[in-house]
C-alpha cells in the first residue's frame, strides 16, 4: 500500500483522536496519508476533498452514516472502505476502536478480503440522480401527512397504498432504516431488494423481497410533494406524478472484511 485516505466523523473527538494516530503510524510504514478536509481543518494540516482523493485503502472513522457518506463520494472508483466503528449499531464498520492497530496491519499485509455490496441506481423522471447502498426513501415533505403511493414492479402494480412513505432498500440497507419499520433482515449474498412501507393504513401492507433483476417503480398520486431521500444523505423534492425509478446499479461498494461472520455480527448487534 501507498497511499491511503481518512474519513472520520464530524464533531467526532475521540475518532479525531484515534485518525491522528492512524495518520502517523500510516506514515511510519511509508504510507502517504491524507484526509477529508474538515478533518484536516481541525487537525490544521492540508485535507484533500473526499470527492477527488485517490488511494489503495479508505479508512473510516465513524459510525454507518460516515462509512455511507464517504463510500458515496468515492463511488466508481474502487476503493476499498475499512470501517473502524465511532457510531451506535455499525452494521457496516468492522473493527472497534481499540484494535485500529491491528485493522491497519492487517490491510498493509494484505491479510483481509473483500466484500462487494450491491447499490441500487435511482432515477427521477428518466434522469439518474444517485445512488444507494443501503436504501432510498419516498416520504411525504410534510410532516405527518401521508403519501398515496403506487409501486410498481417491472411495470406491474405492487401495491397502492396510503403511507407516511416507503423503503427500497439492498440487503445491506436490511439491517437499517427498513429493519426498524419492521422490514426483514437479508443475508448480503441474496440478490433482492426489499419494499417496506412506513406506518402504512392498510393493515394488509407487508413488506416484499423481490429479484434485484426488477425494475421499480414509485409514483405519488394524490396532488401531494414528497422527497427522496438516497442513503440518509442525499435528498430531492418529487412533485406529484413524477416517477422515480430505481434499479440494480452496476457500481458496487468494496469493504475490508477481516474476521467476523455477517449472523454474528447480527447477534452482536441485536443485544445492544
Amino acid at each position: 500500500m501507498k497511499k491511503a485516505h481518512i474519513v472520520v466523523k464530524k464533531n467526532g473527538r475521540k475518532a479525531l483522536d484515534v485518525a491522528k494516530e492512524v495518520m502517523e503510524y500510516l506514515e511510519s510504514k511509508g504510507v502517504t496519508a491524507t484526509c477529508d478536509v474538515a478533518t484536516a481543518r481541525d487537525m490544521e494540516i492540508q485535507g484533500v476533498d473526499t470527492g477527488e482523493a485517490v488511494g489503495d485503502a479508505v479508512f473510516v472513522l465513524g459510525g454507518d452514516g460516515t462509512l455511507l457518506w464517504a463510500e458515496s463520494k468515492i463511488s466508481g472508483r474502487n476503493m476499498p472502505i475499512l470501517g473502524i466503528n465511532f457510531g451506535t449499531m455499525g452494521f457496516l464498520t468492522e473493527i472497534s476502536p481499540d484494535r485500529w492497530r491491528e485493522a491497519v496491519d492487517r490491510v498493509l499485509e494484505g491479510r483481509y478480503r473483500i466484500e462487494e455490496r450491491r447499490k441500487i441506481d435511482v432515477f427521477l423522471n428518466g434522469s439518474r440522480i444517485g445512488r444507494a447502498l443501503n436504501e432510498v426513501v419516498v416520504k411525504s415533505a410534510v410532516p405527518v401527512e401521508m403519501l398515496n403511493l403506487e409501486v410498481s414492479l417491472d411495470d406491474q402494480e405492487v401495491e397502492t397504498m396510503m403511507a407516511d412513505g416507503v423503503i427500497i432498500a439492498t440487503p445491506t440497507g436490511s439491517t437499517a432504516y427498513s429493519m426498524s419499520v419492521g422490514g426483514p433482515i437479508v443475508d448480503h449474498r441474496v440478490q433482492a431488494f426489499i419494499i417496506t412501507s412506513i406506518s402504512p393504513f392498510k393493515l394488509g401492507a407487508r413488506p416484499i423481497v423481490v429479484p434485484d433483476s426488477s425494475s421499480i417503480r414509485v409514483k405519488l398520486r394524490g396532488g401531494k410533494n414528497g422527497v427522496v431521500v438516497i442513503d440518509g444523505e442525499s435528498r430531492q423534492e418529487v412533485s406529484a406524478d413524477d416517477e422515480i425509478l430505481l434499479s440494480k446499479s452496476r457500481d458496487r461498494a468494496h469493504l475490508v472484511k477481516l474476521e467476523k461472520d455477517f449472523y454474528d455480527k447480527i447477534k452482536e448487534r441485536l443485544r445492544k
